[in-house]
């Protein structure tokens, strides 16, 4: 064989495996990851004195209650006073951070 069929072979094979390349990765394009939080233990109890929840401010306002927020750069739950907070989209609702089990579950915003 001579060079300019060896560099028509090698560029046929590297345009055919990046094809593949390309079409294998489109096919995964749907997976999705999910992340967990595992803390290894449950929060501290809800703290004695109660808590005041001052007029609200205006319509369109909801209630995001006091609770137990955790901090993995301080490696601790720190306790997060409840304010009043316009949601992030209309008719949302707020769900409360909790421990399921083994796993911190973070609050959240819910339609």
């Amino acid at each position: 064989m001579n060079r300019q069929s060896n560099q028509l072979i090698r560029r046929t094979l590297l345009v055919v495996v990046v094809l593949l390349l390309a079409s294998s990765a489109s096919a995964f394009a749907w997976v999705r990851v999910g992340v967990g939080i595992n803390v290894g233990f449950a929060p501290p109890p809800v703290p004695v004195a109660r808590e005041v929840i001052a007029p609200c401010p205006g319509a369109g306002y909801a209630w995001v209650g006091g609770h137990w927020g955790w901090y993995p750069g301080l490696h601790r739950y720190n306790w997060v006073r409840g304010s009043w907070v316009v949601p992030p989209y209309r008719a949302g609702f707020w769900v409360r951070p909790h421990y399921d089990g083994r796993f911190f579950v973070p609050g959240h915003w819910r339609r």
